[in-house]
């Protein structure tokens, strides 16, 4: 591991002037901050702030690096990690990297957790994948990926079986009479988006009905990429059912067709991969396929804790959890005549702000 010395021998400076460099405090002209900056950068030197004071003590914190915290699937994973975490006597400190603003602040995180001396590490989601295996493989922290596997990081790995959640949900739509089942998911590479789309696909094949290219836009997991899908899938045909890869493209669907005047499920059935949190004990609306994230979280934070403590020390394990589907009232199967909107409201839908825009 490499030391602050080690950084200004390789920049031919003194040590004071490295820990000015890298701590940004006091002068340091631009070609010796240069040299400073790419020692680091060559060392993959991070100084590790606790370990000043503590030198190789435990923290009993572990660090959860999520895709997106505002998403109640995410909510509710987290809370299944600090439920196990607590139980064993750790704590947590919860990271959402909201990669559609910026890839830098999943780094930030990524070092500022390691900086921090965690005991261990929980990933959802990592864009820069070599470069962080190999940084937390010279720190020996434990790590552990929950809903995905990634090159690079041959780490235990809780996923949920989406791609069977999804061929029983476009069988229950074919069994109900749908055959265009329109698919909007992210563009690919993604495992999660191949996953369901290959369960679609199946699902058809099996069913003997034709997949349709123009049936299937893949896009973006966000409502507004849920929001323009639709608006496009309308303007060149009419699907008998949407199915959407994720909660908030279903949204985002769902506010195109009430400003298409399109009703749901009369005209078109729409399904997803996924709750809408509480809101849906409200009003029970949305045909899903439910995967249990609280019980993902507990499952994945006792593997990293038994890599922390020791207990376990061979070779990656992986978990894989059934998804549940939960038919209710969008797909059409249990309405009846008295549930059918009679009316739509008309006003200007030209304007949306989105918590993920």
């Amino acid at each position: 591991m490499a030391t602050i010395k080690d950084v200004a021998h390789r920049a031919g400076v003194g040590v004071s002037t490295a820990s000015r460099v890298i701590r940004n405090k006091g002068y340091a002209s631009e070609e010796v901050r240069k040299r400073v900056e790419q020692a680091v950068a060559d060392l993959e030197y991070l100084p590790n702030l606790l370990a000043r004071s503590m030198r190789g003590a435990p923290t009993k914190t572990i660090g959860l690096l999520i895709y997106d915290i505002v998403n109640p699937f995410f909510a509710n994973l987290a809370t299944g990690v600090e439920d196990m975490a607590h139980a064993h006597g750790f704590n947590v400190v919860i990271c959402s990297s909201h990669p559609w603003n910026s890839r830098e602040r999943e780094k930030n995180y990524m070092q500022m957790l390691i900086e921090r001396k965690i005991d261990g590490l929980v990933l959802q989601h990592v864009f820069s994948s070599a470069e962080y295996a190999s940084l937390l493989e010279r720190r020996n922290l434990p790590a552990v990926r929950i809903l995905n596997p990634q090159p690079g990081y041959p780490y235990d790995l809780v996923r949920c079986d989406t791609r069977q959640g999804t061929v029983d949900l476009i069988r229950h739509l074919i069994g109900l009479g749908h055959q265009r089942i329109a698919a909007l998911g992210p563009p690919m590479p993604s495992f999660q988006g191949a996953d369901r789309l290959a369960g679609y696909q199946e699902a058809l094949h099996s069913a003997g009905v034709e997949v349709d290219r123009a049936l299937i836009l893949l896009e973006g997991w966000r409502t507004r990429d849920g929001y323009n899908m639709t608006h496009r899938l309308l303007k060149e045909t009419r699907p008998d059912a949407i199915f959407a890869f994720g909660p908030r493209i279903a949204a985002g669907a769902a506010c195109a067709l009430r400003e298409a005047q399109v009703r749901v499920p009369d005209e078109v059935a729409l399904v997803c991969v996924d709750d809408f949190g509480l809101g849906s004990e409200l009003h029970p609306f949305m045909t899903v396929v439910r995967q249990p994230e609280h019980e993902m979280g507990q499952q994945v934070t006792q593997l990293l804790i038994d890599r922390i403590l020791g207990t376990y020390t061979g070779p990656p394990r992986e978990v894989v959890l059934p998804a549940r589907l939960v038919i209710r009232h969008s797909c059409g199967s249990k309405r009846s005549e008295n549930e059918r909107a009679q009316s739509h409201p008309q006003g200007n839908f030209s304007e949306h702000f989105w918590d993920d825009d």
